[in-house]
């Protein structure tokens, strides 16, 4: 009758469980989230892992990530631990940490290996997220992502709940749906299985998306490449040709409005972080002025040309027009640089900025050592440029 009764202990105590898993790669664990219901209960049990050559793995309900209920993994600081973060999505922006949710951590959570793990149960994610979850359901919907991978400038390694999962742009996020059977799910014991190496009750919905965070891409290219090459050049060329006013003109109007291209997208790119929504970062502050002095800055050398044209005298504008340039292109240089280090760019990438900066130094160096030796040798045919050249307030010229 013992033999019996201990023959049947491991029936008794069985879990049914239904498993997605989803292959990332030879000589890579795979992403895996499971989830086991008890039966006449609302409380879910679920397991996710993923691995740790990704920032983070994360879980969430629904087809899309409107009002989805999101779990999130990743590392604690000391990288030994995790640190889980059950979140909210208002919609395609980061999700924000909500305490309400109840998650509690079980056994068997942390990093294994090259696998970060949770087991967990939470006793209120039934009637969260994008609607309420349909325990009887044979096809719910649920969305993954992992992300970013690829390098040490991408990892997360947080003890807060509350750290920001930004989107980087040199390194891949993945994306995608599937759908789990929760009927299959439900189990007479409450708990989880103690391996998962089959998918069971689960299917893939569409295939993997590969999400790189353009936007910030874009923002670097206008705000670097303007203040750090193509201002500084109109300045370069008007020393070095003396005649070119129009085309100094021309080149400060374009390199503005790539600029303000540049800033348009930075406040939409402010919008959809936990960590910039506030607008009060460094980089944030300095971006603002940096607007609306370019704006005076624009009106200010406008006005100046427009009078010198007419009565080739120098004006109270043109003389704060030539020296507020300076400001404005050597802030916007600096707020590169931060703003490179607040997105977590990697070392190649703040390395070549500055390469950059330094040439361009140069360049202009070099151009203003040649303007100041034309005026000492040579007599200048064209007396109303060299005049206007000369006046405080040309352009942005040192």
């Amino acid at each position: 009758m013992k033999a019996l009764l201990f023959q049947l202990l491991p029936v008794a105590y069985a879990f049914s469980a239904s498993t997605f898993i989803l292959p990332l790669g030879q000589n890579s664990p795979n992403y895996t989230f499971a989830l086991s219901i008890p039966k006449n209960s609302t409380d879910i049990y679920f397991h996710l892992s993923g691995p740790t050559d990704y920032s983070w793995v994360a879980v969430g309900t629904g087809r899309n990530m409107e009002n989805s209920l999101m779990v999130l993994l990743y590392a604690a600081a000391n990288g030994k631990n995790v640190t889980v973060s059950p979140r909210l999505c208002s919609g395609h922006q980061e999700p924000v940490y909500s305490s309400a949710l109840a998650v509690d951590i079980l056994n068997g959570t942390g990093i294994y290996g090259n696998t970060m793990t949770l087991n967990a149960r939470c006793s209120n994610c039934v009637h969260w997220g994008t609607g309420s979850l349909d325990l009887k359901s044979s096809s719910q919907s649920w969305i993954y992502a992992l992300g970013p991978s690829g390098g040490t400038a991408a990892m997360l390694r947080s003890n807060s709940k509350t750290a920001s999962i930004e989107r980087h742009s040199r390194y891949a996020v993945l994306l995608g749906r599937f759908t789990m059977d929760m009927v299959r799910a439900i189990s007479d014991s409450a708990g989880l299985p103690a391996s998962f190496t089959t998918a069971a009750g689960s299917n893939m919905d569409g295939s993997i998306t590969i999400d790189s965070n353009w936007p910030s891409i874009i923002h670097a290219l206008c705000l670097c490449g303007t203040f750090v090459i193509m201002m500084p050049l109109g300045v370069t060329f008007l020393r070095i040709f003396p005649r070119s006013v129009r085309w100094h003109w021309i080149n400060q109007t374009l390199s503005s409005t790539i600029t303000f291209v540049g800033f348009i997208i930075g406040i939409y790119l402010s919008t959809m972080f936990t960590k910039s929504e506030k607008a009060n970062s460094t980089h944030q502050i300095i971006g603002i002025m940096i607007g609306l002095a370019l704006i005076i800055q624009l009106g200010m050398g406008s006005w100046h040309h427009w009078v010198f044209k007419r009565t080739n005298s120098p004006t109270i504008f043109g003389r704060i027009h030539r020296y507020f340039g300076h400001i404005v292109i050597l802030l916007g240089i600096i707020n590169g640089g931060i703003g490179l280090t607040w997105s977590y760019a990697s070392r190649s990438v703040v390395i070549g900025y500055s390469i950059a900066v330094l040439i361009i130094c140069l360049v202009y160096l070099v151009a203003l050592w040649k303007a100041k030796w034309d005026t000492k040798h040579y007599k200048r045919s064209n007396v109303s440029a060299v005049n206007e050249l000369n006046q405080p307030g040309l352009g942005y010229e040192l």
